[in-house]
């Protein structure tokens, strides 16, 4: 078993609290880090091995980064596909999971993270309006989404990095991979979701998940933005997309509590 700590995650705030989030989901994106009252960020549950630090300086990681997040990605790529015979991605635009590297513009990775945040919306309207009388065992579900949330977090790291260093071709690869993070993260949630004996956790989870795809939006813009510089990437810039990963950052630390602060 996994110690498991207190954590802060420095620099952020909690977006909303459980009320609020689940109050201000039904089509509302304004609510942001900088609109919530400062609390601590507290994933008392949350295994220790999710945690990663986060870069606070606007010096990029060392380059070294890039290479070994993707050599590990692929591997765990290969170990899914071989073993997980359980949970069948849902890709929002209906291609195979398979296709890897596809070079997408600004607007369509919108427009696929859009996808994701319209079938949540779908799989909560479809819940019915009773709770399960009995409560499912969702331990391989939870397992699934750290590992893809691990998975989010490394590629972003990788994607901000690629960027500062105006590794073009580097960061749309990453990219393509960011994206089938967080449709396997939305796709596991679904799964959480329709096996919850709480509507108001379903809820919840919903909306985090929402905030989450919310927030890489956010942060995907932000990318957007520092390519236009054309390698000049100035301080500011740098600081920008740092503060936006770790904005992300708090919002999958937020979604996994949301699971983890309760028994399977």
């Amino acid at each position: 078993m996994e110690q498991q700590i207190s954590v802060l995650i420095p620099g952020t705030t909690q977006v909303a609290s459980d009320q609020e989030a689940v109050k201000n989901h039904d089509g509302d994106d304004s609510t942001t880090i900088a609109d919530a009252a400062p609390v601590n960020l507290v994933a008392s549950t949350i295994p220790t091995a999710l945690i990663t630090p986060v870069n606070s300086s606007s010096t990029p990681p060392s380059t070294s980064l890039i290479d070994s997040y993707s050599i590990r990605r692929r591997s765990m790529i290969s170990s899914n596909d071989a073993t997980d015979g359980s949970i069948q991605v849902e890709r929002s635009d209906g291609s195979s999971s398979n296709t890897l590297f596809e070079e997408l513009s600004n607007t369509e990775i919108i427009e696929k993270l859009n996808g994701m945040r319209k079938r949540l919306a779908r799989t909560i309207r479809d819940l019915p309006n009773e709770s399960p009388k009995k409560k499912q065992n969702c331990t391989a579900e939870k397992t699934k989404l750290m590992d893809a949330t691990r998975c989010l977090n490394g590629a972003c790291k990788a994607m901000i990095e690629a960027a500062c260093d105006g590794k073009i071709e580097k960061t749309t690869e990453i990219i393509n991979e960011v994206i089938q993070c967080a449709d396997k993260i939305t796709s596991v949630t679904e799964r959480l979701i329709t096996k919850s004996d709480s509507i108001f956790e379903a809820e919840l989870a919903s909306a985090k998940t929402d905030q989450m795809l919310k927030s890489l939006q956010d942060t995907i813009i932000c990318l957007d933005k520092a390519e236009e510089c054309a390698g000049n990437i100035g301080s500011q810039t740098v600081n920008e997309m740092l503060a936006k990963n770790t904005a992300l950052s708090a919002n999958i630390a937020q979604l996994l509590e949301t699971f983890y602060r309760r028994p399977s």
